[in-house]
């Protein structure tokens, strides 16, 4: 299932994050759409589901048209926004609620936008390790090009 989390070698170290929404690029509250980022940094949380969950939506045609599946999306997890979390953190934090990061595919297609914690404008933490995207691996549209 493309949507399922399968956590990748640990020893990656590198993720992709990317803007919460595609409106954040657009009026320049991200500085990019993607980039990448040790796992021992700290970026804001939004989690993914396959099915419905408490409090997690599908918000946008968009989400389904562009990665071919529907997905849920939530950023406030049990009721708290998680800002300034690891890599390791936010896997937590998403396992904790039955849920798992989102892919950066999934944050690229606005599968998360306007699902709270003023996160559109912030760049969040993706479940793609950069060895899947970057340096001549495999690529889809929404992640070509440099980080």
């Amino acid at each position: 299932d493309e949507g399922e989390f399968i956590p990748s070698d640990s020893s990656s170290g590198s993720y992709w994050l990317a803007c919460g929404a595609s409106s954040g690029i657009e009026y320049d509250h991200c500085a990019v759409a993607k980039e990448v980022a040790q796992d021992n940094e700290v970026h804001d949380v939004r989690c993914c589901a396959d099915t419905q969950l408490p409090d997690f939506t599908h918000k946008f045609a968009r989400c389904a048209n562009t990665i071919g599946y529907k997905v849920y999306g939530e950023s406030k997890i049990d009721g708290v926004c998680y800002t300034n979390k690891t890599y390791t953190e936010a896997v937590g934090i998403c396992g904790s609620v039955g849920s798992r990061l989102c892919t950066a595919e999934e944050l690229l297609a606005d599968c998360t936008s306007e699902t709270g914690c003023m996160f559109n404008n912030e760049m969040i933490w993706s479940s793609t390790p950069v060895s899947t995207y970057g340096n001549g691996g495999e690529s889809t549209e929404l992640l070509q090009g440099s980080a």
